[in-house]
């Protein structure tokens, strides 16, 4: 589906990216913009998040240091698309990943 392969946890520039994406919801996303998000008529748009939805689930007891990658991922579609079923998977691990990133950095 045209996806770079996915980085580990350690990538400064992964980490840069999952910041940034933190700083653009804080910054210009509010909770009322977040709660009007419509769902997203596009197939492949919920084909990818699906399939990174249920890739997570598994890579987790593979490789946890891709998950971060995965999560952002999942974040960018969504913001950028609207909602899937899939959605909320990608703003629990998403917030998850953020946070572990922010303590890694006080």
């Amino acid at each position: 589906m045209g996806e770079p392969p996915l980085r580990v946890l350690s990538d400064k520039g992964l980490q840069a990216d999952i910041i940034g994406l933190g700083q653009r919801l804080a910054t210009s996303a509010t909770d009322e913009s977040i709660l009007a998000l419509e769902a997203t008529d596009d197939l492949r748009v919920t084909a990818k998040l699906k399939l990174l939805s249920s890739l997570i689930h598994f890579i987790v007891f593979v490789e946890p240091l891709l998950v971060a990658d995965i999560s952002y991922r999942m974040m960018q579609l969504t913001l950028d698309n609207g909602l899937t079923n899939e959605s909320s998977t990608a703003f629990t691990s998403y917030g998850r990943e953020f946070s572990v990133i922010n303590l890694s950095q006080v």
